[in-house]
């Protein structure tokens, strides 16, 4: 009888603790994002190029993130020609008459609710990926036991050597990519190397898959930029750090000069790409 009482009294202490808690999370206040790669794939013209402008959403929503209407946007390259991005009305501000050159710097400027946003970034060529530049092997993976794909391409002489690479491919009706921050730090004669896996990107490659491999060259702040995302945004045990680290919010390269505090988030770049599609073997 002691213990049916002491079941009756916890059930009751149980049932009369049961509270809905209605959290009120602070949104954060809106910060501006810019979206603008300007790259250029080589051998094409390059002349259509896009530039996002949207504000950063709340954490818990499933909402689109609000686009940014109604700005000035300008990209004048070294020679002094300007051109005019002209504002669709959805955030994209388009400009369909740019001429991209290899060794010429870029400015971007933004006018938008009485702020000017700035950056600046310069054109490097990007070395031509052909189907040498890939070996195929079948040692890879953790086990040993996967098909590896392994890029290889010159270091170039006329500058710094920062690079993004992106693979993509489809895996069940599902465009699976990654994307990889690389330079020549660690590389030597004249070249660089790097090895992929698909158990690194969405399932393992399989014979007659096409795997896309885009190479960018950018700039060694871009590169740092980027670094920074990729580290964010993959899970721990991909990035190969502690579990439970928190991600920070990462600020590019665009200024508001007069109070850094209130630079927004993205990152201007003006990139050339060579990209080739490789079907595994």
């Amino acid at each position: 009888m002691k213990a049916f009482l002491s079941f009756i009294l916890l059930l009751a202490l149980c049932t009369s603790c049961e509270e809905v808690i209605d959290l009120k999370l602070d949104s954060q206040e809106q910060q501006l994002v810019v979206d603008a790669a300007l790259d250029w794939e080589k051998g094409k013209p390059g002349n259509e190029q896009k530039i996002h402008l949207s504000y950063t959403n709340d954490y818990y929503t499933n909402q689109p993130s609000e686009t940014a209407t109604g700005a000035t946007v300008l990209v004048t390259a070294s020679g002094n020609e300007t051109y005019t991005f002209v504002d669709q009305g959805n955030g994209d501000y388009v400009c369909r008459d740019f001429k991209p050159e290899p060794d010429k710097n870029y400015r971007l400027t933004i006018d938008y609710k009485g702020k000017r946003y700035t950056s600046e970034d310069r054109m490097r060529e990007v070395p031509e990926l052909t189907e040498s530049n890939i070996t195929q092997r079948s040692d890879g993976g953790f086990f040993k036991d996967e098909i590896a794909l392994r890029l290889t391409f010159p270091t170039q002489t006329d500058g710094d050597n920062y690079f993004i690479i992106k693979v993509a491919y489809m895996k069940e009706n599902n465009k699976k990519s990654r994307v990889y921050a690389v330079d020549d730090k660690f590389d030597s004669e004249g070249k660089i190397s790097r090895s992929f896996t698909g158990s690194n990107i969405g399932g393992k490659f399989l014979k007659g898959d096409e795997v896309e491999i885009t190479l960018y060259r950018v700039s060694k702040q871009y590169q740092l930029f980027m670094d920074l995302l990729i580290a964010n945004s993959l899970d721990d045990a991909q990035r190969g750090r502690p579990m439970f680290t928190s991600p920070v919010r990462v600020y590019g390269n665009v200024v508001y000069e007069p109070d850094p505090k209130q630079n927004p988030f993205g990152a201007f770049r003006v990139a050339q790409y060579s990209k080739i599609v490789y079907i595994v073997k």
